[in-house]
Order: C-alpha cells, then structure tokens, then sequence
C-alpha cells in the first residue's frame, strides 16, 4: 500500500516540465504518485515512489507495448526499464539534460507510454548491440532470457541471443507469428481466432520466420568457425 509522501511535488513539477506531458496534466501525476507540494526529491526517490503500487500502471503499459511490438525481449527488464524511465527522466543531483519534448504528448497517458515504447526500443538496440560487440551471453542481463528461448527452440544455450536478434529484425507480422506461438506458447488455433490471418498466411510466415531463423544460426556458426581456426 502506498503512503502519501510529503516530498517530491517540485521533482514531478520539473519533469513534467522538461519531458512532455505539460504543466496542466501536472495534478494528475501528482495524484497517482500521491505527492504533496513540498520539497524536491532525487531521480532515486521518484523511482521508488514509481515503485511502490506500480500507481502508474507502468507494467500493463510495458506489456502490452511489448506485445504490439512482438519482440523477443524479456519481461521483467522491460517493465524495470520504463518504470527506470520515468524516474531518471526527473532531474538528477547532476542537473540532466533534460529528454527532448514530443509535440504529440497531450496528456500524461500518452508521456507514460512513451515511456514504455522507449524501454522496449532500448532493450532491443542494446540486444543487438550486445551481439555485434561479440559480449559473451552469459555476461549479459539478459541471459536467463536467452537461456530460455534457446530451451523453448530447442537450441544450444549461446544461441539464444543470436535468435533473439534474428527474430527481432523480421517483419511484424512475421515476428508476431513465431513469437507468439513458438515463444509465448499461444495456440496455433487461438492465433488465428485472434484475427490475426487465415491459417494459411500463419503458415507462410512461421516458415519465413523459420527460414530466417536458420540462416542467422548457420551465418553464426560459420563466424564461429572463422574465428577459432585463427586462434
């Protein structure tokens, strides 16, 4: 249960200010985090207050973001990072630049999942950047995620990383086939009656999908191969 905490209405006041959702929507956040017009608090306690409840629905914003988007991203890194979002967007102890402004963010909904939609775009730019640098996967954050899509794909374990980026780069429709069947575990039959194409279009792209899938490993296994005859 969320207490009511007598600090931290001028912190809301500047990140509203500098970060989008405009001064009038001001009231309603202060409302949601339950914070009163009294002294600023720091990024650190504007996350905890976030936190605290989720009063900001940040995880049924992530969610659904992530499921728009059909990424293979984790869950849990997803919803840390948007609730880390909006706290780190206040101002911090060393004066932040603050975080460019959208013209279309009219009300404090749309700021919020915004939020959301970077967390997921973040993730997925910091996965593929992972790979790129060669970064062993079990150094990753995320490699309990990659550990489990390699078991669910029945693939070797330092491969789950490498089908997470392929994956991630296919069409959405592609995408959103194989991630919602093969990975979310979503029945063949409920995909379809969820309107999201005849049976034979889903076909067609779990065998894209499939196809693309294949050729990501082969490429990396001969990268592979490459880099240990030159040792």
């Amino acid at each position: 249960m969320m207490k009511r905490d007598e600090q931290g209405y001028e912190a809301l006041v500047e990140l509203v200010a500098r970060t989008g959702p405009g001064e009038r929507l001001l009231p309603w956040l202060a409302r949601r985090l339950r914070i009163a017009p009294t002294r600023r608090v720091t990024g650190r306690e504007l996350l905890r207050l976030v936190l605290d409840g989720d009063p900001l629905s940040m995880q049924s914003r992530t969610h659904t973001r992530r499921r728009r988007c059909a990424l293979a991203l984790p869950r849990g890194r997803a919803v840390a990072r948007a609730v880390a979002l909006v706290a780190m967007r206040a101002p911090g102890p060393r004066g932040d630049a603050p975080a460019a402004a959208s013209p279309d963010a009219t009300d404090a909904e749309v700021w919020l999942d915004r939020c959301a939609r970077d967390a997921v775009v973040q993730l997925a730019r910091e996965q593929r950047d992972e790979e790129r640098r060669g970064l062993p996967w079990t150094r990753s954050p995320d490699r309990g995620f990659y550990s489990l899509v390699a078991r669910r794909l029945g693939l070797e374990a330092d491969q789950g990383r490498v089908a997470c980026v392929a994956l991630n780069r296919l069409p959405l429709e592609v995408r959103r086939a194989f991630v919602s069947i093969e990975l979310e575990g979503t029945t063949f039959r409920r995909f379809v009656a969820e309107g999201f194409g005849p049976p034979r279009r889903v076909r067609e792209r779990m065998r894209a999908a499939r196809r693309a899938l294949f050729e990501a490993l082969e490429t990396d296994r001969a990268r592979r191969a490459r880099s240990a005859r030159k040792r």
